[in-house]
């Protein structure tokens, strides 16, 4: 069992100086921490979830005043692992005086970036995050179990992915500034999962229609820790 917080505050105008700026994403399920993947929490709908994997792309990331981008880390593409100790910590060096009021990035990788096919680094096919049948990578990934799941198992394996119309679900976030070196991002996974019915939806693994509607709840899904 690994421990892992992800953290992501920024609310208010505020400045950062050659100190790195560190970004910290925390998942929850509601109220309750998931300090831990596995992780079993009781459903809002009276059902046991267990969640065993949780992995998204944040790419084109920018430090905003006034929505002008001040600044924009040279590494565009970084992979959020729930199941590999600290990558759920980003840390950005600006090494001068930033003013910003936004901080905004992607959930997913772009489609200029999907059609030059499978690159390396972040985006390295071998992290998992790579549909090799179609070329193109997941944005996000959640698996798990649930007791209302009526596939095998229990499972539910949700793969977002796809950048071309009409299937493009590909997320934009914003989140405010705070005045605060360590940054904290809450992703509220209650949120997510009330959104659709697991009875009958359990299994998203290609671009799809129920893939654009799962991932336009990524937007109220990632906020502040302190909103």
């Amino acid at each position: 069992m690994k421990s892992f917080l992800i953290v992501f505050c920024l609310i208010g105008f505020w400045q950062t100086d050659s100190k790195a700026q560190q970004v910290r994403f925390v998942a929850k399920y509601g109220n309750e921490m998931l300090n831990t993947f596995p992780n079993t929490v009781k459903g809002k709908n009276g059902d046991t979830i267990e969640f065993s994997v949780l992995k998204f792309y944040i790419s084109n990331l920018e430090f905003r005043k006034n929505g002008i981008p001040v600044y924009s880390p040279k590494e565009q593409y970084h992979l959020v692992d729930f199941g590999i100790e600290h990558s759920a910590v980003l840390n950005f060096d600006a090494r001068k005086k930033i003013h910003f009021h936004e901080f905004v990035f992607d959930i997913g990788i772009d489609s200029a970036t999907n059609s030059a096919g499978a690159l390396g680094g972040a985006l390295d096919p071998t992290v998992g995050m790579y549909w090799t049948w179609q070329n193109g990578y997941i944005h996000f990934k959640l698996e798990g179990k649930s007791s209302r799941c009526f596939a095998r198992n229990h499972q539910f394996e949700f793969h977002i992915g796809g950048y071309y119309s009409p299937f493009n679900t590909l997320q934009k976030i914003r989140i405010p500034a705070q005045k605060n070196i360590e940054s904290t991002i809450e992703i509220d996974l209650a949120i997510l999962m009330e959104s659709i019915d697991l009875a009958t939806v359990h299994h998203i693994m290609s671009p799809c229609t129920e893939a654009v509607r799962f991932s336009q709840q990524f937007p109220f899904i990632f906020y502040s820790a302190k909103r």
